[in-house]
């Protein structure tokens, strides 16, 4: 999206500026929600439907079918809202510490996948960039790791072989399930904010996993062949509060690294 074309949307959407990603998730600023419930948190995933990945100059995009099916559903989003698949990519750094967008507690992650969902009950993209409920964008943390994740690889592939052509395409080749991406249990953050990219329309209703999926040093060097570092600044919160679908028990840092192995 070219900040041009939408240059009159961005004025409208973000004139007060005030519910900009990404944050910096604290535990002052988070609290338990009984209507957030982790089983309700659905990805239905149509095999088939990420098409191709486009390289950009920002990272990639990995741009599904026209009429996409892949659809989203959860207790924190509106019923009446009929959220689709548009697309997903990716945010990393040159280093493992850094490379994701939100933090939690003042700690960044080595990646973040952002799979982002348009409400088609508002009828076009364009359109639902004028409302807050417009999108909402599945963020999932990544930690780095020796082995790498099966489940990833036919993207990876794809913006490895996307890099050797001309037109910076490549289709999406052999079994890619979305669904299986995710981890085994749904805990998660959501606040309101924008798109991390222009035209940084408010629009977004985030959801974000607690739990991390793991992505190998070597997958994330294929990313790192088309920039550095992608991530967008932390943005300041004001007056959002964060809600979450778990109550958060503060942990010793050896639990912690405990339990990133198991996930």
């Amino acid at each position: 999206m070219s900040i041009e074309r939408h240059h009159s949307q961005k004025k409208k959407t973000t004139k007060n500026k005030k519910h900009q990603s990404p944050i910096d998730i604290t535990k002052d600023i988070v609290i338990q929600d009984k209507m957030l419930k982790g089983p309700s948190l659905q990805v239905h995933y149509q095999i088939g439907d990420a098409e191709y990945v486009k390289i950009t100059k920002t990272g990639f995009l990995c741009v599904c079918k026209e009429n996409c099916q892949s659809s989203i559903s959860a207790s924190h989003l509106k019923p009446d809202a009929d959220y689709r698949l548009w697309q997903f990519h990716m945010h990393w750094s040159d280093t493992n510490t850094k490379g994701s967008e939100h933090c939690i507690d003042g700690k960044h992650f080595a990646g973040e996948i952002h799979c982002v969902f348009w409400n088609t009950a508002l009828g076009t993209k364009e359109e639902a960039m004028h409302h807050c409920d417009g999108f909402t964008v599945l963020a999932m943390f990544l930690d780095a790791h020796e082995e790498e994740n099966p489940v990833l690889a036919p993207i990876i592939d794809a913006v490895d072989r996307a890099l050797d052509t001309e037109e910076k395409k490549a289709p999406v080749l052999g079994h890619f399930d979305l669904a299986q991406l995710l981890p085994e249990k749904h805990s998660y953050y959501s606040y309101d904010g924008s798109l991390t990219t222009a035209p940084y329309a408010e629009c977004v209703t985030w959801t974000i996993l607690h739990r991390h999926i793991p992505i190998s040093n070597s997958q994330l060097n294929v990313l790192r062949k088309i920039i550095g570092h992608n991530a967008r600044s932390l943005q300041t919160l004001y007056d959002r509060v964060v809600h979450a679908s778990f109550h958060r028990v503060p942990k010793k840092k050896h639990a912690e690294q405990e339990n990133n192995h198991h996930h």
